[in-house]
């Protein structure tokens, strides 16, 4: 197996002494190969600066221009989190032919910052919707440059979106406190509507006409009934469950304490992948569904793959010393698995 160490690619910071989750969240975007790549892994280290008395403008992704000159197919978007309560959330993207990175391209193309806390980014046709969790908005702009087309307001905690219905364009975004789920216009810009959903809700994805979403307070998924916003199932594992991701047209692919579990969507039925020796404290998971393997990240990363008759948990990346994962993507088109690395939240990575 190749491997690749791209270090030093990406510097957002974070303060030392906040309780908040501060890394970088990443959006792979690689134009279609025929032959797959060897499985390779980037680390992506982050620099992160602790002050008493700090200049806010200091922080953040520091170096480069800002622009972004390569093909949305051919580049890796990195959503930075920065400081909570500073406003220096950011977005820095990776031209994947030459390795180099463009920094703050959100505020070289608006002259404004992106917000505080960006948390997590879809796309859809020409447009990227950045969900900025601590300032309450949506951020809508155009994916190739990302020139801001709205700003859409009114939200409590935001952290993730999905769009659920295509004309009007809708879509529906979880939150961290307001035991709702928001239902938005996104050609108005405007919230419609809400739902009430108590508790925390994090991962949402639409499917068919139902939206599947994780409350991470009763650790459950519920299935909502897109048209009626009614709870129509809840599908309980009786463990913690820490992540899902889409595995097939199908199928959802769940990471617990306990092991991975399958979920037909249609269905709503469960079927055991893979059950831990030991249960176990995961951070998140990523998916390679052309090889079908999970990674997850405990401390190190780890790896599932589940061609195998009689799966096992293989070490894939140890961390070193003085390191600290916490973001993790995996790309099944190039073979990619992405791996931020946030060391000690001090020095620089």
């Amino acid at each position: 197996m190749k491997k690749l160490e791209l270090h030093r690619l990406i510097e957002p910071q974070v303060e030392k002494f906040s309780f908040y989750d501060l890394t970088s969240n990443i959006y792979p975007l690689i134009s279609n190969y025929q032959h797959l790549a060897p499985k390779l892994y980037l680390i992506i280290s982050l620099f992160i600066v602790s002050s008493c008395t700090p200049n806010h403008e200091n922080y953040g992704p520091q170096g480069g221009d800002g622009s972004v000159p390569v093909s949305p197919k051919e580049r890796t978007i990195i959503i930075n989190e920065g400081n909570f309560m500073f406003g220096n959330g950011s977005v820095s993207v990776i031209n994947n032919l030459t390795g180099s990175v463009s920094m703050a391209a959100f505020k070289v193309a608006n002259g404004t910052p992106l917000g505080d806390v960006p948390q997590s980014m879809i796309i859809h046709d020409s447009l990227a919707f950045i969900v900025v969790n601590n300032s309450g908005k949506i951020e809508v702009v155009d994916k190739a440059d990302f020139t801001s087309v709205k700003t859409i307001t009114g939200f409590t905690s935001p952290r993730q979106m999905a769009v659920v219905k295509e004309n009007p364009l809708t879509a529906w975004v979880t939150d961290l406190y307001a035991n709702m789920i928001w239902e938005v216009d996104l050609d108005q810009g405007v919230i419609i509507k809400s739902f009430v959903l108590d508790g925390w809700s994090e991962n949402i994805l639409m499917h068919n006409l139902n939206a599947f979403v994780l409350n991470k307070k009763d650790s459950v998924i519920h299935v909502l009934d897109v048209a009626s916003g009614i709870k129509t199932h809840t599908i309980n594992l009786g463990t913690g469950i820490v992540d899902f991701k889409q595995w097939s047209e199908n199928e959802l692919m769940v990471l617990a304490k306990n092991g991975l579990y399958k979920i037909n969507m249609l269905s709503n039925l469960v079927d055991t992948m893979y059950t831990f020796p030991v249960s176990r404290i995961p951070l998140r998971m990523a998916v390679d569904t052309t090889e079908n393997t999970v990674y997850f990240l405990e401390k190190d990363v780890f790896k599932i793959d589940l061609k195998e008759s009689q799966p096992t948990i293989d070490l894939f990346l140890a961390k070193s010393l003085g390191s600290n994962f916490y973001g993790l993507e995996a790309n099944a088109q190039n073979g990619y698995v992405y791996v931020t690395d946030a060391k000690d939240y001090v020095q620089q990575g």
